[in-house]
């Protein structure tokens, strides 16, 4: 109940909460959407080995549909391969956008899902 998102920024283990402390320029929860930021940072760097590169990053689900400091703290280590994220499109919340900009040889993409028919088509297939 202590440990991640609460135990660095000591503020929430909601997201929205953290970010509003990041907003406000909280060391703590700054330290937290950081630390946050290089986990995913860490997956897509692998995953960018293993398949020999990619066309596409995408953001998706709760944090990735909805909050701009945490796409943006992750794309901040990619600058090294060209990919440039345009701040404006960057702030808009839980729609289907590239927020890349027109240069990035990688597109950066955020795309809503839809986890209650995810998880009721699953349950369906289990049922089945």
């Amino acid at each position: 109940r202590n440990s991640g998102l609460f135990g660095v920024s000591e503020r929430s283990s909601d997201m929205r909460d953290v970010e509003e402390g990041y907003n406000n320029r909280d060391p703590r929860c700054i330290t937290a959407i950081n630390m946050y930021a290089k986990r995913i940072v860490d997956y897509i760097v692998m995953y960018n080995a293993l398949l020999e590169g990619a066309d596409y990053i995408t953001f998706t689900a709760g944090v990735g549909e909805n909050n701009a400091s945490v796409r943006k703290s992750v794309m901040e280590y990619f600058k090294y391969l060209g990919i440039e994220i345009d701040d404006e499109k960057n702030k808009i919340r839980g729609e289907e956008i590239e927020i890349s900009t027109e240069s990035s040889p990688i597109k950066v993409m955020v795309v809503p899902t839809n986890e209650e028919l995810a998880i009721c088509e699953e349950t369906v297939a289990l049922v089945k």
